[in-house]
């Protein structure tokens, strides 16, 4: 079984960004590649266009024994700091695959940054080394603001999250 084409490990065993999962079939494969959490970051609606609904999208992702946490954030936006520091918390030590629809805008710039907090990256670090792998990673200009942001408050937002980095 396979997981989705478009996931990619940003750091292998510890973190990954994808697109939404498709099928039955690619959650098997996000498990079999050790991915234990998920980070749903795909509105209600979008989920239910993929999957008919959230509930059954979410009973998936259980039946696969993946833990799951839904943190929406509309497309082509960013998530708030607070939004933020609850995924870094929950993601703690687990190897854990973040995702929204495309895979790209959201998920890009949650992955940028977890480099930033966790990693300790500069933000066009972080960005060109997420685009490295997901090319066009980070769409929008609110996407790319908040990065500079969560740079500039990095020690915060760790002290908020707990992270020792």
């Amino acid at each position: 079984m396979a997981a989705p084409d478009c996931m990619y490990w940003a750091e292998r065993g510890r973190l990954a960004g994808s697109c939404m999962p498709r099928s039955a079939e690619e959650l098997r494969g996000i498990r079999e590649s050790g991915i234990r959490r998920v980070v749903v970051l795909p509105e209600g609606h979008e989920i239910a266009d993929h999957w008919g609904d959230g509930p059954s999208y979410f009973e998936a992702l259980s039946a696969f024994d993946l833990e799951f946490l839904h943190e929406p954030v509309p497309d082509m936006g960013a998530p708030t700091v607070g939004q933020l520091v609850e995924i870094l918390r929950w993601i703690g030590g687990a190897p854990s695959l973040v995702h929204c629809i495309g895979g790209i805008g959201r998920t890009g710039t949650v992955i940028a940054s977890w480099l930033i907090v966790e990693r300790g990256m500069p933000a066009h670090d972080a960005l060109d080394a997420v685009r490295s792998l997901r090319p066009g990673s980070v769409q929008s200009y609110s996407q790319m603001r908040f990065l500079l942001d969560v740079e500039e408050n990095a020690d915060k937002i760790r002290k908020l999250v707990g992270s020792p980095s």
